[in-house]
């Protein structure tokens, strides 16, 4: 399955209600969440771990929203290594596993776009091959 998509699916399951987007922002979006996938680090065929980028965009009409927005997302998806810290498992979802998501980043403004501001956060995502 896809990593961006099992992150929504992961958001979603945990109370996030602001429409989310995968890969692009339709225009016209003022309020909302876009997940994109980028090239990450090495894997580690040792620990058979692929470690993949993922960038989180929270787009909203004032930068304080948009800067909240972000911030929840990162503490939820922070929760994914604590989940699989606590219990000895890997954090499933639909099928595959997650080690932990890390910002690389803090969250930052990106563009302000007439009608927008959007922040955006970078993350490791480690999954297990």
């Amino acid at each position: 399955m896809s990593m961006i998509k099992d992150m929504k699916t992961y958001l979603v399951s945990k109370g996030v209600s602001t429409p989310i987007f995968l890969g692009s922002i339709p225009d016209g979006e003022t309020e909302c969440i876009g997940l994109y996938r980028y090239a990450g680090k090495a894997p580690l065929y040792d620990a058979k771990m692929d470690r993949a980028g993922m960038q989180v965009r929270c787009r909203h009409e004032n930068y304080e929203e948009a800067t909240a927005n972000a911030r929840l997302v990162c503490s939820m998806l922070w929760e994914i290594g604590d989940e699989a810290n606590e219990s000895g498992e890997m954090k499933e979802i639909d099928g595959t596993k997650y080690a932990r998501v890390l910002p690389v980043q803090s969250a930052a403004p990106l563009a302000t776009e007439g009608e927008y501001v959007e922040v955006v956060q970078s993350f490791e995502v480690d999954i297990v091959l």
